[in-house]
């Protein structure tokens, strides 16, 4: 077997942990990821943009081939350059991808490896129990690094038919070593692909004290997952109803420009806090909320609502008439730009790796922080 050479290589993804959103649900503050696009949707999903979107209809073994996530996962020998040539480092391997060696991480001669193989059989037992749920996408992320799935558990309507909101399970699991194995619960809405926030901090840790959330090393063994399935998805299930409510009772309160100033206030106070130089005073002065220069890109899509309805509407449960200005709408018009128009300037021509950056960010940075307390604020409000 050939030696394998060895560099050090950053993830885009950090080492963090994912949760259901049944712990956030009990709080009023669900987290909610607006992810997968459809065809005839305006906007692409950032997992569209770095997956494979199925259709629902193919067996598990041909998604995993047709996105590129059949292979298997060998270890070679790990050697670095000496003086008299190639020394192979004793107790630890290589891992590479068997049909073309690409490289994907460093570990102890003990550590076990998930393979994609388990993955399949993964999704094939969740499809078992739920007969219903559809896998909807894949994604082989970083060149083989890291493997992410979508399953499709039901859909429902929020403000009118062209407003639908769909449950979706997600697992992931990682390659290279940057997180264990895991699934997470969001919601999604199809029509503009946004993401509405994620789990982060003390967060995930207060919600796996209280038994809501769990993450597992490779070692566990792939039954040992799936044994944690039908609660989980029962229980989300149950709290997809709760979801629908409270984006319903968002649409019906209307936004006025003291919610929209407090939540301004709260999501960019770091930035407000920091002083601005002003060309025409030629000094520093204190930022104010006309300065924050992602507004003009936030009032853009609250003005088109991606198909919230342009015009006041009835509320066929109570027959309240809902103006097309509310919460709802504000929601989406700062969950919009958090998932599609962000990622540094760097990368502005190259949009797969710009969508990587966007993608880390929401599950793991600023973005994701961003629209996690826009949310909490306008609950608050309501």
């Amino acid at each position: 077997m050939a030696f394998q050479i060895t560099f050090h290589h950053m993830s885009n993804f950090s080492n963090s942990s994912y949760v259901s959103t049944s712990y956030a649900n009990d709080v009023r503050n669900q987290p909610m990821l607006w992810t997968h696009g459809r065809k005839d949707s305006r906007v692409v999903s950032n997992e569209s943009v770095l997956g494979f979107d199925l259709t629902g209809q193919e067996s598990v073994n041909d998604a995993f081939k047709m996105a590129d996530c059949d292979f298997s996962i060998v270890r070679t020998p790990t050697a670095f350059m000496g003086l008299d040539g190639y020394q192979e480092i004793e107790g630890v391997k290589t891992l590479v991808r068997e049909d073309n060696y690409n490289r994907l991480a460093e570990v102890s001669d003990t550590y076990s490896i998930l393979q994609p193989a388990d993955l399949m059989e993964f999704t094939k037992q969740i499809i078992k129990i739920y007969p219903n749920s559809k896998l909807t996408n894949l994604i082989n992320f970083n060149r083989d690094k890291r493997i992410y799935g979508v399953l499709d558990l039901g859909t429902k309507e929020v403000t009118g038919p062209n407003d639908t909101v769909s449950n979706r399970l997600h697992w992931f699991n990682s390659n290279d070593l940057s997180t264990s194995f895991g699934c997470m619960f969001t919601s999604q809405r199809l029509q503009c692909c946004n993401q509405l926030s994620s789990f982060t901090g003390r967060m995930f840790r207060d919600a796996k004290s209280s038994g809501k959330a769990f993450s597992m090393k490779h070692s566990a063994g792939i039954q040992n997952y799936i044994k944690y399935l039908p609660n989980l998805i029962n229980r989300e299930k149950s709290q997809f109803d709760g979801v629908i409510n409270d984006l319903k009772e968002l649409a019906k309160v209307k936004l006025t420009g003291e919610i929209g100033n407090k939540v301004i206030q709260e999501i960019y106070k770091e930035k407000l806090a920091t002083p601005i130089y002003d060309h025409s005073i030629k000094d520093k002065r204190d930022r104010t909320i006309a300065d924050i220069k992602e507004l003009d890109t936030i009032r853009k899509h609250f003005k088109s609502g991606f198909a919230i309805e342009d015009t006041a509407f009835k509320d066929e449960s109570t027959g309240r008439i809902i103006e097309p200005s509310n919460c709802y709408r504000f929601y989406n018009a700062i969950s919009q730009f958090y998932t599609h128009d962000t990622g540094r300037a760097n990368a502005a021509t190259n949009n797969i790796l710009r969508t990587q950056q966007r993608l880390n960010s929401l599950y793991h940075g600023d973005n994701g922080k961003i629209i996690n307390r826009t949310r909490e604020v306008l609950m608050n409000c309501i």
